[in-house]
């Protein structure tokens, strides 16, 4: 769950957790005290990546992490984003709406993409 540390993202990590899953959760902050909380009220298992999405090293370490730790992703969620943004639109910086696209738009796609074998190799066909 990248953006996992608060609202939306903490509340779909803590339903997989309560559910018996092992979670990701990633951010550019620690949220090992984050994970540790989620730990204690279900019995799934949550554990903090630290991840700047807006880095392709970074989405690339993140599934580097993830394939060694399991070599299957049963669910990807892109959560994370950038949404206190607030300019008038004649007056919105590009180096700050460069960001924006990096984290909202760019990163999901980019770490959906590396992570498909990760997701390919959870699934089944039935």
């Amino acid at each position: 769950v990248t953006g996992g540390g608060g609202g939306i993202g903490r509340g779909i990590a803590a339903g997989f957790v309560a559910g018996g899953a092992q979670v990701y959760i990633t951010s550019r902050s620690d949220l090992s005290t984050t994970a540790k909380e989620l730990d204690s009220e279900g019995p799934g298992e949550c554990i903090a990546l630290r991840t700047d999405l807006s880095q392709d090293e970074d989405i690339t370490a993140l599934v580097a992490e993830l394939t060694h730790r399991d070599g299957k992703l049963d669910v990807l969620v892109n959560n994370a984003g950038l949404g206190n943004v607030m300019h008038d639109f004649a007056e919105f910086p590009m180096a700050e709406w460069d960001r924006v696209n990096a984290v909202n738009v760019r990163a999901p796609f980019a770490l959906t993409k590396e992570c498909l074998p990760l997701l390919e190799a959870a699934g089944t066909v039935e």
